[in-house]
C-alpha cells in the first residue's frame, strides 16, 4: 500500500501522501513510509458495525437469527477466545492464532509463515454475512489485497452462527435452530 501510495503521489504530483489507518501498521511498511515521506496517521478504531439500509418488506438478519448480535459482540464472544488456538481446515491444513485483539489477528498459516489479518477485513466479511446472508472468498479477497481469505473463513467458521459451504467457497448465515444448537454444545 505504501509503494502504491508512492507511486500515485508522484504520478500525480501531489506534494504529500498520507496513509490513515485504525489498524495496525507492519514495521516494514513504516520504515518504507518514513524513507518515502509518507505520513501515517492512527485513528481510534470504530469498534461498531454502521447500520445497513434495508429494502422494504424484508426482516433484519437479526430477527431472522433470533437475537440482536452485533460484530462487537461475535468478535468479542466467539473470535477473541480463538486466540492462542491451532484450527484445522477441511484439507487438515492448520492455522495456529497467536493473538486477536481489536486491531486483527496474528496467526501462523498452514505454511508457517506469519500473517496479520486486520480486523477490518473480518467486519467487512461478517457486513456481507449479516447484511447478504453469504460471503465468498473471492469477495474477501476482492476486498482486501493480503489474501487472507483462507484464514477468515476457518476463523469464521468458528462462529455458530456462520457455516463454511464449498463449491464455490464460502461463509453462509446459518439457519437459527441449527445456530441454538451449536451455541449450546460450546
Amino acid at each position: 500500500m505504501v509503494m502504491q501510495l508512492h507511486g500515485a503521489r508522484d504520478y500525480f504530483d501531489c506534494t504529500e501522501a498520507v496513509i490513515v489507518t485504525d489498524g495496525e501498521v507492519a514495521e516494514d511498511a513504516q520504515r518504507v513510509a518514513e524513507k518515502l515521506r509518507i505520513k501515517i496517521l492512527r485513528l481510534a478504531a470504530d469498534r461498531s458495525l454502521p447500520p445497513k439500509p434495508e429494502p422494504p418488506n424484508t426482516r433484519k438478519s437479526s430477527e431472522l437469527r433470533g437475537d440482536s448480535s452485533t460484530f462487537d459482540d461475535i468478535w468479542e464472544q466467539y473470535v477473541v477466545p480463538l486466540s492462542g488456538r491451532t484450527l484445522a481446515g477441511s484439507r487438515g491444513r492448520t492455522n495456529t492464532l497467536l493473538a486477536v485483539d481489536w486491531s486483527g489477528v496474528k496467526r501462523l498459516t498452514s505454511g508457517v509463515r506469519p500473517q496479520f489479518i486486520p480486523i477490518e477485513v473480518f467486519r467487512q466479511a461478517i457486513g456481507r454475512l449479516m447484511e447478504r446472508g453469504l460471503v465468498t472468498r473471492h469477495e474477501i479477497n476482492e476486498d482486501h489485497v493480503g489474501r487472507a481469505s483462507s484464514g477468515v473463513v476457518l476463523i469464521l467458521s468458528q462462529v455458530p452462527l456462520f457455516e463454511h459451504l464449498n463449491g464455490p467457497s464460502r461463509l453462509v448465515l446459518r439457519d437459527p435452530s441449527s445456530a441454538k444448537k451449536s451455541t449450546a454444545t460450546l
